[in-house]
């Protein structure tokens, strides 16, 4: 386990920690690296890993893309990243959906190896906090912890978004 997150698991509040790697691929796509196995992103993607074989796409170095990449990046059954041909996984329609139309989603330790990353790197964290009168107090001890990130609530993700929706409104009528 990450030193990192292991942190986090002693901040009383804190529930359904994931760490995960997220960088851009190209043409606006993401690569996003989650360990299916571990307990809180097996929650996070059950829809997904419940309409796949598991097994089958750990036993081999598989990614999971949605049909919309597929026609914009031109792919078949397997792209390159970073010099290195990776099999897509077939996808049967309604599990597509499932998927971030943007975002290419491979096993964790199959990204950073790709990449060159080491074992220990994430790019982010995500947590739970069902107690929202604990975000405050929790925020504190991220920051004291973590003073070279930044910690950002639902809240926050979701008034980012309406506002840029707003934007985009404003600078298109």
């Amino acid at each position: 386990m990450n030193l990192g997150v292991d942190k986090l698991y002693e901040i009383r509040g804190i529930i359904d920690i994931t760490p995960r790697v997220y960088t851009a691929y190209k043409d606006k796509v993401k690569l996003l690296g989650i360990d299916f196995l571990q307990k809180n992103a097996n929650r996070n993607i059950n829809g997904l890993i419940q309409k796949i074989n598991l097994k089958k796409f750990l036993a081999n170095e598989y990614a999971l893309v949605p049909y919309y990449i597929k026609k914009k990046l031109a792919l078949n059954n397997k792209l390159i990243i970073a010099g290195k041909e990776i099999a897509i996984y077939p996808l049967p329609k309604e599990i597509d959906k499932l998927i971030p139309k943007n975002t290419i989603i491979l096993q964790l330790d199959s990204l950073r190896e790709i990449l060159g990353w080491s074992d220990e790197y994430i790019s982010d964290i995500t947590f739970n906090v069902p107690n929202s009168e604990e975000w405050s107090m929790i925020e504190s001890k991220l920051d004291s912890l973590y003073y070279t990130s930044l910690s950002i609530s639902k809240d926050e993700i979701k008034k980012a978004y309406s506002g840029k929706c707003l934007a985009l409104k404003r600078a298109f009528f």
